[in-house]
């Protein structure tokens, strides 16, 4: 029996973007930089990015996009709520919670860096990641941004 759960994030997709992407939400900026973010996670986590996740008898279940790590098999979707918010679906059974902890932290973590510095580079500002230190929680990143 699989008992499917989300973590929930702090992330909203703006309304104006769902309004704009109806139906194809996966064109919208938002989706973009969840899919560098979740690139950047892949890369660092040796992961591969997927279409959903499994539950726990082998069935797909499909999403915006998901993860598969070697320590989570079954992998981490993504799922955006008609109201914006973005969860990150999985099913719990057999599932290494502090795992999937650590890779929607990192997800989160990832998104607000690069949705950072987005903004600042189209506010005329040059921007680059000066450090990337681990701490117990993930990593802390640190930006930096210079006027041009």
């Amino acid at each position: 029996m699989s008992i499917s759960t989300s973590y929930q994030t702090e992330i909203v997709v703006p309304q104006p973007q769902l309004r704009a992407h109806a139906g194809n939400i996966q064109g919208s900026p938002c989706m973009e930089i969840m899919r560098l973010a979740l690139t950047k996670i892949a890369k660092e986590r040796n992961a591969r990015i997927t279409d959903g996740y499994r539950d726990c008898a082998g069935a797909q279940h499909r999403c915006i996009m998901g993860i598969s790590t070697p320590a989570m098999p079954n992998g981490i979707g993504v799922e955006i709520s008609p109201d914006g918010k973005v969860s990150f679906p999985y099913d719990q059974v057999g599932a290494n919670t502090a795992e999937v902890q650590a890779v929607c932290n990192d997800i989160a973590r990832a998104y607000a860096t690069i949705a950072v510095m987005r903004i600042r580079n189209q506010h005329g500002y040059r921007v680059g990641v000066e450090s990337e230190t681990p701490t117990s929680a993930g990593k802390r990143v640190s930006t930096v941004a210079v006027r041009q």
